[in-house]
């Protein structure tokens, strides 16, 4: 399968799953005494979501496309979020699709935001491979930075 049809997939795939974790119909559930915790929780995981996204998508500027395959007028930005996480708007998709499987009812939002961790982990995967052939500099920045969290030093 060629990058470029497999890139295309992946993006579909993205989508369809995040399309099920917003518009799935939600069951009630009933977070007993943690009802109030959840609810925040679900509300600060939307907004750090949302806030992610925006940040990552201003640091990528020119560089910034859903397909895995590297923009050809892009370049390797490592600043802002860059500098903690090398995929930051994944980051951002997946606190927004937590909040979305914890309002959705867990079942089978939950599901469906296992599918979308699972997916990202491989499109992220594949995106560093391509990251890795066009930038030289793209293996230390690597070695020194998590993929969608910051490292932790040892």
């Amino acid at each position: 399968m060629n990058n470029s049809l497999k890139g295309n997939l992946l993006v579909i795939g993205q989508l369809i799953l995040l399309g099920l974790l917003i518009f799935y119909p939600s069951n009630s559930i009933n977070y007993g005494p943690f009802t109030l915790t959840v609810t925040i929780s679900i509300a600060v995981l939307l907004a750090m979501g949302v806030v992610i996204l925006g940040l990552s998508f201003l640091a990528l500027g020119k560089s910034l496309t859903a397909h895995p395959i590297p923009a050809k007028q892009g370049e390797l930005v490592t600043y802002g979020l860059y500098r903690i996480a090398r995929h930051p708007i994944y980051t951002g998709v997946l606190a927004i699709g937590l909040a979305m499987a914890l309002s959705g009812g867990l079942f089978p939002h939950m599901l469906f935001f296992i599918a979308l961790v699972v997916l990202l982990n491989y499109k992220a995967s594949f995106e560093e491979q391509l990251l890795r052939a066009r930038y030289v500099d793209y293996a230390s920045y690597a070695e020194k930075t998590g993929r969608f969290l910051p490292k932790l030093k040892r």
